[in-house]
């Protein structure tokens, strides 16, 4: 420190840069914000590019300065233009998820593509996502899977998961459930919980390995137990279906309500299924709406399908054809068959809107080429 101090008030930009990081990271003192911010801004104003962008960091999270969003946006702008990779991540952050800058998803892609072109690891994992989805650049699987492999191969765990989703899916390279496991399972041994959930579903589904619910549930409820709402609500499944566990319609109401608490939309919509049919609750159709309107509410394809039953019926709610067909097409335009399906009987037999065989003949259509039974009856 004494050496640093020496030279660093003769204005040598590194040992300004260095006192900052020891008060910044405690190193070998006390711990101070407010220094490690006026020693970085000391650094910064000389185009220190690893000071302005931990100098914008401290702006951005309000540590030893006020909270400035403005000023951090600054500082990283100036260390981005020297270069400097996490700078160019943060700016991708900021512009792809609209904080302090105007949501721009072809900035934030040119920001994550210039940090993973220098090796790091969390950019080159959404650069993948960027090409997986088509955000701010063309969709391209094929590059999207060589960027993920890239973070991957330096041990970022969620690109791991990336790629396991990719092999899984057949995207940018052939199906292939062997190296989908592989990768879930170098994820999952970290203790992840996303991945030994992949695990669990693959063995329930018997989806490239042997069917085995045995296993399903062991992986599916190690990610249940540390929280993980997608796994509770697959545990709640498979205790509903009886798949592995002995059927039991309590329990399974028990696991919905900890994923429908954390906002897990098909677990909010089984929890209302679950009320509709009287099963290990006694049946009340207004409960079954509240959480099939909470589910919905975020575009829950079944939840949408599910209230417009209700409404068709009139379980719970007075009997409306205009209704029901609203729900109805809400959910078959996110592909539900079921509704798909009801859309064309609807149509078929003029309730809650004019007759049309033609429309009617769409929507059966629609639902026969994903090999329903009761379309493909009605077309034979």
């Amino acid at each position: 420190m004494a050496w640093y101090l020496k030279v660093a008030v003769q204005g040598h930009a590194d040992a300004q840069f260095n006192i900052g990081t020891m008060h910044d990271e405690s190193d070998g003192i006390a711990q101070d914000y407010q220094k490690a911010a006026e020693w970085y801004s000391k650094a910064a104003d000389q185009g220190h590019a690893i000071a302005q962008y931990n100098l914008g960091f401290l702006y951005q999270h309000g540590r030893g300065v006020p909270v400035g969003q403005s000023t951090s946006l600054e500082w990283y702008v100036k260390a981005a233009d020297q270069g400097n990779a996490s700078a160019l991540f943060c700016l991708g952050v900021i512009y792809y998820h609209s904080k302090d800058a105007p949501q721009d998803y072809t900035k934030a892609a040119e920001c994550y593509l210039r940090a993973s072109e220098q090796g790091h690891a969390a950019a080159q994992n959404i650069a993948g996502d960027m090409y997986a989805e088509g955000f701010g650049v063309p969709q391209d699987d094929v590059k999207a899977i060589d960027w993920y492999l890239k973070s991957a191969d330096q041990g970022y765990v969620s690109a791991q998961k990336n790629m396991g989703h990719m092999y899984l899916g057949g995207r940018g390279v052939p199906r292939n459930c062997r190296i989908a496991m592989e990768w879930y399972t170098k994820f999952a041994d970290q203790g992840y919980a996303s991945a030994q959930n992949c695990i669990g579903v693959m063995y329930r589904d018997g989806d490239g390995v042997p069917l085995d619910y045995q296993k399903a549930m062991e992986w599916i409820l190690k990610a249940a137990e540390q929280g993980y709402a997608r796994a509770q609500n697959n545990v709640g499944f498979m205790h509903k279906h009886g798949e592995g566990v002995p059927r039991d319609s309590q329990t399974a109401v028990e696991w919905y309500l900890k994923a429908a608490e954390q906002g897990n939309a098909s677990a909010q919509c089984n929890i209302g299924s679950l009320y509709h049919d009287g099963k290990g609750v006694l049946q009340d159709y207004q409960i079954a709406m509240e959480w099939y309107l909470k589910a919905a509410g975020q575009r829950n394809a079944s939840a949408q399908y599910s209230i417009g039953s209700m409404y068709h019926y009139g379980n719970g709610v007075p009997e409306d054809y205009q209704v029901a067909m609203e729900w109805y097409l809400k959910a078959a335009e996110r592909g539900d068959t079921s509704a798909e399906y009801n859309v064309g009987t609807m149509y078929q037999h003029g309730k809650g809107l004019l007759q049309d065989y033609q429309k009617a003949m769409k929507w059966y259509l629609m639902a026969a080429t994903k090999a329903t039974l009761m379309p493909n009856a009605i077309l034979a």
